[in-house]
């Protein structure tokens, strides 16, 4: 049963968010965590979680590039600084009651993003 399974501890072989021009890290968004789905709304698409995550745990290391404007594609990471991810973070959801934060004090454009509180797979990634 996979409630019992360490999903930090897995090496599974599934498909990376990222373009190959992107280098792979170890902790990038996969589909063995994530999966892009209908919302049924006017939101259009979001990301779900297909494992439980821990509160404060490290999900994902994001790789983008910083802008100056914001697009579809970008989170605010300060007030003239925005973080641009076309493969993952454009199908975060915004929620007044988030369930997942960014760290913005990581280095070098990658971001990676942890859990606010404990959602369990199925919910949205807001």
């Amino acid at each position: 049963m996979t409630e019992n399974i360490d999903h930090r501890q897995l090496k599974i072989n599934a498909f990376n968010f990222y373009p190959d021009i992107i280098p792979t890290e170890e902790m990038h968004p996969s589909s063995a965590k994530f999966i892009v789905v209908e919302t049924g709304d006017e939101r259009g698409k979001g990301l779900k979680g297909k494992v439980p995550f821990i509160k404060n745990e490290y999900v994902a290391k994001l790789s983008g590039v910083l802008v100056s404007q914001t697009t579809l594609n970008t989170i605010q990471i300060s007030p003239t600084l925005y973080f641009s991810d076309q493969w993952f973070c454009r199908y975060l959801l915004h929620s007044c009651d988030p369930n997942l934060i960014i760290n913005v004090d990581s280095l070098g454009g990658r971001l990676p993003h942890s859990t606010h509180r404990a959602p369990g797979p199925g919910h949205h990634r807001r």
